[in-house]
């Protein structure tokens, strides 16, 4: 090899190092006496100098496909590339796209295919005017994804904390509340779920605005996979439906936890720790119930009050938060105002009659799903639960 083809070489090196890898240099490239290539890598952050076999696999790898495109594509080829990003970082990976196009596609008039599963390589494509993206559902069928027709689904991914990648990536997203839903999902249902992208959103009220967007989504037919919301109860029943592709479920129970308080397990966990004064599974039950009934009056009482009580006279901290006297003192009175109309024909008597009627009728309803609940063994434990 002539020292000028050697030159050539080094140059292609040290463009992809510089483009991929700018951690690292060429330290320089030699033949061997029996006709081997021997390249040194130097470390910029320590200064040290290493055998190009010594860097990852991946590091590695990619050295070495983007050296051989540079010797070896004709002008006007076709790259096939099959997942690049393996054993790669997410910040080497969002230089790939980029450094494919530009260095070895666009001077040599190159067509590429690429392949990947790479979140980053996705939005990189999304980003770029000179790329199309396809999503390859079988062999047969590779459809075109125009991120213009999708910006707004996209958009409410990314809000909801998942990407595009996710969506296309996976059979359908699975959104969750909490940790605690996304962990018990994962740990019980692993084979119902596999496949799915499982999300926790932290809340609840926000979503629920976000899912008008998918089911809009659906209807001008921009939505292609599963879209699932699991919900709490939280004692607040949502009224909104779901469709084929935006499914929505809510918990029946307080919170998916409470499926799993029956008095069965409650009983087995607490005879393992030995706690004091268990004695049989009849005794415990008995005990249980008469906790949950000790709780129904409390329980009713401040679930019926708070749809009956009057305006809140407190102030609010928004309300006085580098305002003047004047203008707090028109929002107080103005709700002092609001008390008084509310409180101007109240009838002691008939008040005190009407909530003890209805008092009484929610408590009944309530002992009879405890009584039930107990009975079945399921996890009406308490009046609260």
């Amino acid at each position: 090899m002539s020292q000028g083809e050697i030159g050539n070489i080094a140059e292609d090196f040290e463009l992809v190092l510089q483009g991929l890898l700018p951690g690292k240099r060429l330290a320089g490239v030699s033949v061997t006496p029996v006709g081997l290539l021997k390249v040194g890598i130097v470390e910029s952050s320590s200064g040290k100098t290493f055998d190009i076999d010594s860097m990852s696999s991946g590091e590695k790898g990619l050295l070495l496909t983007f050296l051989l495109m540079r010797r070896t594509i004709a002008h006007g080829g076709i790259v096939l590339m099959d997942e690049p990003e393996l054993n790669l970082n997410p910040a080497v990976r969002k230089k790939i796209l980029p450094f494919l196009n530009d260095v070895i596609a666009k001077p040599r008039d190159i067509q590429t295919i690429l392949c990947t599963h790479s979140a980053e390589i996705l939005g990189q494509a999304f980003e770029r005017g000179d790329c199309g993206v396809y999503h390859l559902r079988s062999h047969r069928d590779a459809t075109k994804i125009y991120e213009r027709d999708h910006r707004e689904v996209f958009e409410a991914l990314k809000r909801l904390g998942t990407s595009p990648a996710d969506s296309l990536f996976s059979n359908g997203n699975l959104f969750v509340e909490g940790d605690q839903d996304a962990a018990i999902l994962e740990e019980g249902f692993f084979d119902l779920i596999s496949g799915y992208k499982v999300t926790n959103l932290g809340g609840r009220t926000e979503v629920e605005k976000e899912i008008q967007v998918f089911k809009e989504a659906e209807r001008r037919g921009e939505l292609g996979k599963l879209h699932c919301f699991i919900f709490d109860l939280d004692r607040k029943p949502t009224s909104l439906q779901g469709t084929s592709l935006v499914r929505l479920l809510q918990w029946d129970r307080t919170c998916l936890e409470n499926y799993l308080l029956g008095s069965k397990i409650l009983f087995d966990v607490l005879s393992e720790v030995k706690a004091k004064g268990l004695t049989s599974r009849g005794d415990f039950e008995a005990k249980l119930r008469g906790l949950a009934m000790g709780q129904l009056t409390e329980v009713v009482a401040r679930n019926l009050y708070a749809g009956l009580e009057p305006e809140n006279p407190g102030i609010r901290p928004a309300e006085i938060a580098g305002a003047p006297y004047p203008q707090i003192a028109q929002k107080l009175v103005s709700r002092l105002s609001t008390i008084k109309a509310q409180l101007a024909n109240l009838d002691e008597a008939a008040w005190i009659l009407s909530f003890t009627t209805s008092a009484e009728l929610e408590e009944a309803k309530l002992r009879s799903c405890v009584s039930n609940g107990l009975r079945r063994g399921s996890n009406y434990v308490t009046a609260s639960g």
